[in-house]
């Protein structure tokens, strides 16, 4: 496992994995499900917001369900809003198309690799935005650009309430690659000022294993080191390694990484 500020990072759930859960997104956020706090401040943030294309919620992270959702959801993709205070993160990820759950998984990732290495002070100006495709009510698949920020933290720094917008952007953006930008918001006080990662659309046909090898290998570690994570035989995993080059026409492991991550 890998160990960051405490969070703990299990390395059998690999980023580009076509299954995600609620624990799996409390894993990746590296908090533990308590119970709700004050949200006074969160439901400050919903009485400023909403339209017919956009809707606005508060998601609590140390619960992992949602405090509040703008009405407006009904206008933009047909479900009241009882159905996601009711079923929270279980519905959301039921209805996100199912090619786009590996890169949603990805994202989640990212986002909280940044986040930790975020001084805490300056975590709240961080602004993440990236777009996935919703089954609507009617059957339909709405192209969603999700923006949001965390606007409380707990004592030790990690994730509490994050305050979203989802605006439907379908009928003025074509779906191609999943883009996920983040930027500071007090101008680069922190490590960054502006961030992008593109999530490429593209279907290799790689094995969940190939996926494992190629993740580890995207995070520094040798063969040797792969083999042992993954308790494989070091001749394994150099055959893991080829068949990830003839399947992305790779030359080299590098190539392979940017080309399934896309960047």
């Amino acid at each position: 496992m890998l160990n960051l500020e405490g969070r703990l990072y299990p390395m059998h759930l690999p980023s580009h994995s076509p299954v995600l859960s609620p624990d799996d997104l409390s894993i990746i956020a590296g908090v533990k499900q308590l119970t709700s706090g004050d949200i006074v401040q969160a439901r400050e943030y919903l009485k400023q917001a909403g339209n017919k294309s956009t809707y606005t919620a508060v998601f609590n992270w140390k619960t992992m369900r949602y405090e509040e959702i703008s009405s407006s959801v009904k206008n933009a993709l047909g479900y009241d809003t009882f159905i996601f205070l009711k079923q929270g993160l279980e519905f959301i990820l039921g209805v996100i198309h199912p090619d786009d759950i590996a890169s949603f998984r990805r994202i989640h990732i990212q986002i909280f690799d940044l986040f930790y290495q975020t001084p805490c002070e300056f975590r709240c100006d961080l602004k993440f935005s990236y777009n996935f495709r919703v089954k609507a009510a009617d059957g339909s698949y709405r192209h969603i650009l999700r923006q949001s920020t965390f606007i409380q933290l707990s004592i030790d720094g990690k994730p509490w309430l994050e305050f979203i917008e989802s605006v439907d952007i379908t009928s003025y953006s074509r779906f191609s690659d999943i883009k996920l930008t983040v930027t500071n918001g007090r101008n680069g006080k922190s490590k960054f000022e502006f961030v992008e990662f593109n999530y490429r659309q593209v279907n290799y046909n790689i094995s969940k294993r190939e996926l494992e090898v190629l993740e580890l290998a995207g995070k520094g570690f040798t063969t040797k080191d792969i083999s042992s994570i993954l308790s494989l035989s070091i001749d394994t995993v150099k055959t893991h390694r080829k068949n990830i080059m003839l399947k992305t026409g790779a030359c080299n492991m590098p190539e392979a990484i940017r080309l399934v991550y896309g960047h």
